[in-house]
Formats: C-alpha cells, sequence, structure tokens
C-alpha cells in the first residue's frame, strides 16, 4: 500500500510506517496532520489510483514526531 502526496512543492511516495523530512509544516509536536492532495494511491495488490489531477476524498494522516532547525 502507498500514495504519492504532494507538500510543500514536492511529492513524497509515502507507506504505513514510512518518516517524511518536509519542509515548512507548521504543527506542534505530537498533532496529526493530513498530507493533501494525494496524486496517486496505491492498496495492497490492487490496482493504482491516478488522480485528474488528485484522488477525490483521499487523504494520508501523519503524527509531527520532532522539527529540525536551519
Amino acid at each position: 500500500m502507498y500514495a504519492i502526496v504532494s507538500q510543500g512543492g514536492h511529492q513524497y511516495r509515502v507507506s504505513p510506517g514510512d518518516r517524511l523530512l518536509v519542509d515548512r509544516l507548521e504543527a506542534e509536536v505530537g498533532t496529526v496532520v493530513a498530507l493533501e492532495p494525494v496524486l496517486v494511491m496505491q492498496g495492497d495488490g490492487g490496482a493504482a489510483t491516478l488522480g485528474s489531477p488528485v484522488v477525490d476524498g483521499a487523504r494520508v494522516a501523519a503524527v509531527v514526531v520532532a522539527h529540525r532547525n536551519g
């Protein structure tokens, strides 16, 4: 299972349990945020769902674990 999301001008391929380093995410540590828009989504063993331009109703939930300085 994976999704491709657009965040801060970059595209990321994410799967459950992945850790991402994203730019300019203003949320407190421990907060659950939605990474949107989802451009592509693929479930376990299924065909990929391509958005045109985005997959309607899809979003990726992520927990902010830390902030980097610099």
